[in-house]
């Protein structure tokens, strides 16, 4: 299934092209004969956003879809050459983009990310993992119960410097830190953890 990674991060349609994957890549098709390169910059998902630099000979019109992640909780931002491109961005569907599009023109979709709380299933719905958007968070240190409430509060994690994605949570002693499970090398770490 990870090589099929590649041929999904872009769909073609007759109207455009559909973004469906976050990641720096790139991608040439023809619309009504002309070429189109679409060259995607971003360090997704270790940041939010994520750049699009549109390349055509001459003005061209067809329509660029994003994907809106389902894990969504606020809005996403898009622009268009700095300017809010005004379109919906509703989560779990594409939002279109549709224009003339000039060439180096620039599309910039922010994706907001957000904590919360995924129950390892539905018998136990006080077992649960910690998610911040798209990543998993698993926490490095002895294991403790997380305050559910502590957790709903914007300073319950608390960022370290220097130190991309990784939290510390602020109401437990002793420290407990969470860094994204692709982050784990060797060091003992706990997936799922007890709501308090």
């Amino acid at each position: 299934m990870v090589a099929d990674y590649l041929i999904s991060i872009y769909l073609r349609s007759d109207a455009g092209i559909y973004v469906n994957l976050f990641v720096p890549s790139e991608v040439r098709w023809e619309i009504e004969g002309k070429p189109v390169r679409l060259v995607q910059s971003t360090s997704y998902p270790e940041t939010e956003s994520t750049e699009f630099r549109v390349e055509v000979p001459s003005p061209t019109e067809f329509t660029v879809n994003v994907r809106m992640p389902g894990w969504l909780e606020s809005p996403a931002s898009i622009k268009v050459n700095g300017n809010d491109a005004a379109v919906p961005t509703e989560r779990g569907a594409f939002a279109a983009i549709h224009r003339v599009w000039r060439n180096h023109d620039t599309l910039e979709v922010d994706l907001p990310f957000s904590i919360r709380v995924l129950p390892v299933d539905n018998h136990h719905p006080n077992t649960v993992a910690l998610m911040r958007g798209p990543l998993f968070l698993v926490g490095l240190g002895p294991q403790v119960k997380l305050d559910r409430n502590a957790l709903r509060s914007p300073q319950a994690l608390r960022a370290v410097p220097h130190a991309r994605q990784t939290y510390e949570l602020a109401a437990s002693p002793p420290t407990l830190r969470f860094v994204p499970f692709y982050c784990v090398d060797s060091q003992n770490y706990t997936s799922y953890h007890e709501l308090a």
